[in-house]
């Protein structure tokens, strides 16, 4: 089955440190391997706390090259919940949870990180929406202070190309956040009346299926004309692999939307997810080098 999910990439940059300064000028290029080593000096599982809950790190593949694995956060069902199993021959149901057993489910997502070319690529989740973070706080702390590494989303140099590629742009999201807002929607105070009264508003809109060669650039002039206005403004329409991309005129960060064909055999999606991102990852670095 394809399901659609988002690729988040990221930039890697080792710190000056105790770790990456011991290298010597031949070595210089795996100062990030080095640095990850320092933390995680093998293929194990591994768990922190950041933000007050509980990551947990399941290393599948780990060399001088590249790093994939798992990252997890507990999801636990209480009883309070309202969740229930059913045995579908008695037709009885029990209330659910996953508190007080030997099992716990988890909310998880991969990466996969490339040593040479200081890439990381996430399938995004929002429930560990922070794992680059988590990972910076993971190696400072379990390398006793010794290596430090920021990693931070990759940003899109030129947000006009990067929108300019989407194939029939059909929706255009954005928010105003302004004093006496409601004057640009004149339809709409003349209905609310004119004591009414509104600091911030936001528009869903679906475009015409007609291509408009200069949409792109009368976005632009409007996100520079509203920059203080403007909170939100994204841009969503089909990429090259036939699924709904969305460009953040905002945040102007880098991703990926794919269609991921994911089977019910566990091991079957952990290698094809790896292979996926790695795919994702090398076509990723070679986009951003012809830009």
């Amino acid at each position: 089955m394809s399901v659609p999910k988002i690729i988040k990439f990221y930039v890697l940059n080792p710190e000056p440190c105790l770790i990456a300064n011991g290298l010597n000028s031949n070595d210089i290029k795996q100062s990030t391997y080095a640095i990850f080593k320092s933390a995680f000096p093998q293929i194990d599982f591994y768990n922190m706390i950041f933000e007050k809950k509980r990551l947990f790190f399941d290393i599948k593949k780990y060399d001088s090259q590249k790093m994939f694995g798992t990252c997890s956060i507990d999801e636990a069902i209480r009883p309070t919940s309202f969740m229930q199993k059913r045995n579908k021959l008695t037709k009885e149901a029990t209330p659910y949870t996953t508190t007080g057993g030997e099992e716990q489910l988890e909310a998880y997502t991969f990466f996969y990180i490339d040593f040479v070319n200081n890439r990381m690529a996430v399938i995004a989740n929002k429930k560990i929406s922070k794992i680059h973070e988590a990972l910076c706080q993971f190696i400072w702390e379990k390398s006793g202070n010794l290596s430090k590494i920021t990693i931070l989303p990759e940003m899109i140099d030129d947000i006009k190309h990067e929108a300019s590629k989407l194939i029939e742009p059909s929706w255009l999201e954005l928010e105003m956040s302004k004093q006496n807002c409601i004057e640009d929607i004149p339809q709409l105070k003349i209905a609310l009346g004119s004591d009414f009264q509104a600091t911030r508003y936001k528009l869903k809109i679906q475009l015409d299926k007609c291509h408009n060669p200069n949409l792109v650039d009368r976005i632009m002039t409007f996100r520079k004309t509203n920059m203080k206005d403007v909170s939100l403004l994204k841009l969503i329409g089909k990429n090259e692999l036939g699924v709904d991309e969305t460009i953040n005129f905002i945040e102007s960060i880098y991703t990926k939307t794919v269609p991921l064909v994911l089977t019910d055999d566990t091991a079957t999606n952990i290698n094809y997810i790896e292979n996926q991102l790695e795919e994702f990852l090398n076509s990723h670095l070679g986009n951003i080098t012809k830009n």
